[in-house]
């Protein structure tokens, strides 16, 4: 989901704990849950390209400050230097 949202594209993922707390659905991706119909959902979305925009906008703004491959990778050396010293 996260390099769709760096290369512009809008997102739209089954919104999950995590999701609800790093992002907002409607303004960073699309989110559903599993039980939607998905095509009801989207239909709305789709015929308004200034919407999808502003979606791909706020994503792609969200994902370069907070969800690079960098940042991933800064959290994993933090975790496992936090390991190292408890041993």
């Amino acid at each position: 989901m996260f390099s769709a949202m760096l290369s512009g594209a809008v997102a739209a993922a089954d919104r999950s704990g995590y999701l609800d707390r790093i992002l907002s659905p409607g303004i960073h991706y699309i989110g559903y849950r599993s039980t939607d119909p998905l095509g009801d959902l989207l239909a709305p979305v789709l015929e308004d390209p200034d919407k999808l925009q502003e979606i791909a906008s706020e994503g792609r703004k969200q994902a370069e400050a907070n969800h690079t491959w960098t940042h991933r990778a800064v959290a994993i050396l933090g975790a496992v230097k936090e390991f190292l010293h408890r041993l």
